[in-house]
């Protein structure tokens, strides 16, 4: 079991589109996967903690295409992410 939030935003100033996105992801862990075996099994350890990501992301984009039908769209993103496991 987990919790997933987001924050997700955009604008579109007609040719040219704006996304932006903040996130918050926490999870229990109750096993871990540790290597794999020879035999190509993966051996899993008892576990007791959590893991959490904080990320933000940003998208500027070029949109193409008629409003009423089929669109396209491209362009540059960045994004960035913190995972933390206890």
């Amino acid at each position: 079991p987990g919790l997933d939030l987001d924050l997700i935003l955009g604008y579109d100033f007609g040719v040219v589109r704006f996304e932006g996105e903040l996130g918050y992801k926490r999870a229990s862990l109750d096993e871990i996967g540790l290597r794999a075996t020879p035999t190509g099994a993966t051996t899993f350890s008892d576990g007791d903690g959590n893991v959490g990501v904080t990320s933000a992301m940003a998208n500027l984009l070029l949109d193409f295409g008629n409003d009423d039908g089929v669109s396209f769209y491209a362009g540059p993103g960045v994004g960035w992410a913190r995972v933390k496991m206890n």
